[in-house]
């Protein structure tokens, strides 16, 4: 049997608001050449950065503190913050102990020595242990030194002792990742996708997360990364994570309705269409009719395409032409007009199995270009701001499952943190990654 199959288009990179068509050249060099896609983002801006480190690692995080600040002179990631004049570095702060408590009194101490400094914008590097992931929430140093400074205003980049500890070789390439990451975090956007869907488009993307230990042990439902059709992030706005299904599409249909609006004041267009990215397979009667209600509300004629992105499916593709039967990765195969597999990678990463992932297109669609969705799922591989190698998981997924398990996580503590992930300084920052 003949099962049809190709290649589709590879990615290509924008590095500049103005670049229609793109540049195929990867961030990985291509920042250095040409800095990032938000390039005035920070201009005139004093960021701060600070670093809290216990005094057992102090000599580690003493280190990797200089590293950081000495790689962002060749950076151009921060070379428009007016040739980095605007940034002010606060001295490495060192404290006793390794616990939770210690952790908090020391981001509280931090805080206090912020608000003398004129500074727009603060990030801090958290010098942590990769013990702690085993360690409950409440009972997380990250955690509890990440909630006193986000709830204060300072964005956060956790950094394992065991990856500071790394050679000078490896740590160069490390900081490059925490670099972009950091970018991201205060608001910025390294690069986006030259997709070549001009049209105004929202990308919405919805996920869910499971944390143990948390009030309740059910599913939180997250949803609430916004991007445009170049997968430049545009906020968050999501309705707070909830428990329980019909309370999750009572959520759906107010954040659809809200991004909507919110897209046609910012961007002063009304979007030509609605796409929607699930972890999950739609139902006809559950997200389909919810949206379908939401644009019934507003008297919308919006075109609107669900997916399911399944990037756990149990497909594999094989290529009988290859020695190792290992398929390219970008190539596409037909299942049915609904369905198709895409190898997210493949031969080209000799160190793990191929990546495949299913995308379904639910029939209560009214926009149903499938190849054409299906290279825009493609292309959002290639704008996770973790680091500088394509992720396995789309943006549109990875984002809002992240966000659903953060904000259960901090939830542990004492604070309005819907409020300010939703309307504070938070809302158009990707500060869970």
């Amino acid at each position: 049997m003949s099962i049809p199959a190709w290649y589709l288009g590879e990615t290509r990179y924008k590095y500049s608001y103005e670049d229609v068509t793109g540049i195929r050249e990867e961030p990985k060099t291509a920042l250095k050449k040409f800095g990032p896609y938000s390039k005035d983002k920070f201009r005139a801006t004093r960021i701060g950065f600070a670093m809290l480190s216990p005094a057992i690692h102090g000599q580690t995080g003493e280190k990797f503190y200089k590293a950081f600040q000495k790689s962002l002179l060749t950076d151009k990631l921060f070379s428009t913050v007016d040739g980095l004049e605007f940034c002010h570095y606060h001295p490495i702060k060192v404290f006793s102990g390794t616990d939770a408590a210690s952790y908090r009194t020391a981001a509280l101490e931090l805080v206090r020595e912020m608000k003398s400094i004129e500074v727009n914008l603060w990030i801090c590097f958290l010098l942590i242990e990769d013990r702690f992931r085993q360690l409950s929430v409440r009972h997380n140093p990250y955690f509890a030194g990440r909630a006193i400074l986000l709830s204060n205003k300072v964005l956060v980049q956790g950094i394992r002792v065991e990856t500071a500890r790394k050679d000078d070789r490896r740590l160069h390439w490390i900081l490059d990742s925490i670099a972009v990451q950091s970018y991201a975090k205060l608001g910025g956007t390294p690069w986006a996708i030259a997709t070549g869907r001009s049209e105004p488009e929202i990308i919405i993307g919805i996920g869910e997360a499971r944390v143990s230990g948390s009030p309740t042990d059910e599913r939180l439902f997250g949803f609430a990364t916004v991007f445009n059709q170049n997968g430049a992030y545009l906020w968050t706005r999501f309705g707070q994570p909830v428990v329980g299904f019909d309370n999750y599409l009572v959520s759906l249909q107010d954040r659809v309705k809200q991004s909507i609006k919110d897209y046609t004041e910012t961007e002063k267009v009304v979007p030509k269409r609605l796409i929607i990215h699930l972890y999950k397979p739609p139902g006809k009667r559950t997200e389909a009719r919810a949206i379908e209600t939401a644009l019934a509300e507003l008297g919308s004629d919006i075109e609107c395409a669900i997916i399911h992105i399944d990037h756990r499916t149990e497909f594999r593709v094989f290529d009988s032409w290859a020695e190792d039967l290992k398929p390219e990765g970008r190539l596409v195969t037909y299942v049915d007009d609904y369905q198709r597999l895409i190898v997210l990678s493949g031969s080209e990463v000799e160190w793990i199995s191929p990546r495949v992932a299913r995308v379904r297109l639910s029939p209560q669609s009214t926009y149903r270009d499938l190849n054409g969705l299906t290279q825009q799922v493609y292309d959002f591989t290639n704008v996770h701001w973790a680091g500088l190698q394509p992720n396995n998981v789309p943006v549109t997924i990875k984002y809002p499952s992240q966000l659903a398990r953060m904000y259960a996580s901090l939830a542990q503590f004492d604070e309005d943190w819907y409020g300010l992930i939703t309307e504070g300084f938070l809302v158009d920052k990707v500060w869970f990654i």
